[in-house]
């Protein structure tokens, strides 16, 4: 993912707690950014704030299975939107058995928040993939970009299913 959105010119931003994660990204794709930082709403708010300082406003956030949902709840919507661009864009990522139910009291005053949803029962960036050579995850980022993107600034509050 963090290839398709550079190449788009985005920047991309890792923040977790898992160094050898971020730093496997970083090395992949050096035009992306890791901030190692718990979880937490003081070291994430900090985070999030030196970044929009050394880099200029966030575009917005893809939010990925249960870490990325840990941030969120650790920030909360408001402050994640008052470090980003006017009309920011928001992806978020789950499986078909989350409903994503819990995105959507916060996000009904959001004009671009889109969801990614597969079907299968394993998670993202696992050995157990069932489709070969991580082209589940090329699916997966093609369509999280094209939501990113200013192509999709007329698509809002959709669900995508993908079914794999």
């Amino acid at each position: 993912m963090s290839h398709q959105l550079a190449a788009q010119g985005f920047i991309p931003i890792i923040i977790d707690h898992r160094i050898s994660n971020g730093l496997d990204i970083v090395a992949d794709e050096p035009r992306a950014r890791f901030r190692e930082t718990q979880p937490s709403k003081r070291e994430t708010l900090t985070v999030l704030e030196e970044c929009g300082r050394q880099i200029g406003p966030l575009h917005g956030a893809v939010l990925i299975p249960e870490y990325g949902e840990a941030y969120l709840s650790a920030v909360g919507w408001r402050a994640l939107m008052a470090v980003c661009i006017q009309e920011p864009v928001f992806v978020a990522i789950h499986s078909e058995k989350r409903s994503g139910a819990e995105y959507k009291l916060d996000t009904e005053s959001m004009k671009r928040f889109n969801r990614v949803i597969f079907k299968s029962d394993h998670t993202i960036n696992t050995d157990d993939e069932s489709l070969l050579d991580g082209e589940k995850c090329k699916i997966l980022s093609s369509m999280t970009t094209f939501l990113m993107s200013d192509d999709s600034k007329l698509i809002y509050n959709q669900s995508f299913v993908l079914d794999f």
